[in-house]
């Protein structure tokens, strides 16, 4: 806290980043504490619809296209780097419009493709290795080395 000079406000405390209770202690007065609120800042709860405020202001005639194009243009202005933001001005369309932005192969699968067929090789491949180095020779077979 510091002092302000102010009767009516002595002190400021102006390190309140985060809305909540704040309480102030005095160390010479260890029973002495004041506790104050700090809240959000009022737009952080305007309920506003985001496509009125993209989209600008009805205009009479104009094209639902038209604002549907707008309201596309904002969110990637609002959201840069994100190619893939389409917007579904009719929300029983979402889960067609999910579906379909969904459609082809990811990485992971082919990762997981790959990992599972190296899973399943290579127990086969270590087992055919220790047959040939390790099983008993066939019955009537010379060993190596033993003469004829």
């Amino acid at each position: 806290p510091v002092a302000t000079g102010d009767p009516d406000v002595p002190l400021a405390f102006n390190e309140t980043a985060e809305a909540g209770v704040y309480t102030l202690l005095d160390p010479a007065r260890p029973d002495a504490r004041r506790a104050f609120a700090v809240n959000l800042a009022s737009d952080e709860s305007d309920l506003e619809y985001l496509d009125d405020v993209l989209a600008g202001p009805d205009v009479a005639g104009a094209p639902a296209v038209d604002r549907k194009a707008k309201v596309e243009a904002g969110l990637k202005e609002l959201l840069p780097g994100r190619p893939s933001i389409t917007y579904v001005d009719d929300p029983s369309r979402a889960a067609d419009q999910a579906r379909s932005a969904r459609r082809g192969v990811k990485a992971w699968d082919v990762v997981l493709a790959v990992v599972l067929g190296i899973a399943l090789f290579e127990p086969w491949f270590a087992n055919r290795i220790s047959q040939r180095h390790y099983a008993p020779p066939p019955a009537g077979a010379r060993p190596p080395g033993a003469p004829r």
